[in-house]
């Protein structure tokens, strides 16, 4: 697998997803059994930004899949924001079954907010829905506060693949869209941040664009 993301003459779209949130929500859990099929059991702390890789393919489209874990302690949060620039998602994790996790998200959107990066999309993941005996936040709740935000909610088990599977298949098959929206209502871009071999960027250009252009001013 580390050859192929790191093989630059592999075809595929590569994508960068980074995971926070507080402690204990299960972002690690969510990142191991997308990319390892490997169950956490038991918590540890994140101490500090791991990267994990994947590959995909969405719709006969190859995707080269980077994932960042990123630690809670607030300490980390310029480390974190760093981590930002260059990613497409933000996927933002909370714990249904702890209310602290939910009223921080504000936070957590906030300093996402304070980054410079037009490309990068909001994910809000409500986690632990298998536990719904002890859950404190409300489907309805959370879908509110998803849509006051403008942000697209879902809600998981960490415990289950498909979920997981479903949050990164529906961001990938999005983004793929907007750049073929892209195409066919733009006549000369460069989307950044969505990238098809080595951080190389998408430019959409078409042949009246091109023969309009004027030279030698």
């Amino acid at each position: 697998m580390d050859e192929l993301l790191n093989d630059e003459t592999i075809k595929g779209y590569r994508i960068k997803f980074v995971l926070i949130g507080d402690k204990k929500v299960g972002k690690t859990t969510i990142v191991n059994y997308y990319t390892n099929n490997k169950v956490i059991q038991e918590y540890n702390e994140t101490p500090e930004t791991k990267l994990y890789k994947a590959n995909a393919k969405i719709n006969n489209k190859d995707f080269i899949i980077k994932i960042i874990d990123t630690p809670s302690n607030k300490q980390f949060l310029n480390i974190i924001k760093g981590e930002y620039q260059n990613a497409n998602y933000i996927l933002i994790v909370f714990d249904l079954t702890n209310r602290e996790t939910f009223l921080s998200l504000n936070e957590w959107i906030n300093h996402c907010r304070s980054v410079q990066n037009q490309n990068m999309d909001l994910i809000l993941i409500g986690n632990k829905s298998d536990l719904n005996q002890n859950r404190v936040v409300s489907t309805e709740e959370a879908k509110k506060f998803a849509s006051d935000n403008n942000i697209e909610y879902f809600e998981i088990s960490a415990y289950n693949k498909n979920d997981i599977k479903n949050i990164f298949d529906n961001a990938i098959s999005g983004l793929f869209k907007k750049i073929n929206d892209d195409y066919n209502t733009l006549a000369s871009t460069t989307i950044f941040g969505f990238e098809q071999g080595s951080r190389l960027s998408i430019t959409i250009n078409n042949e009246n664009n091109r023969n309009n252009k004027k030279c030698c001013c």
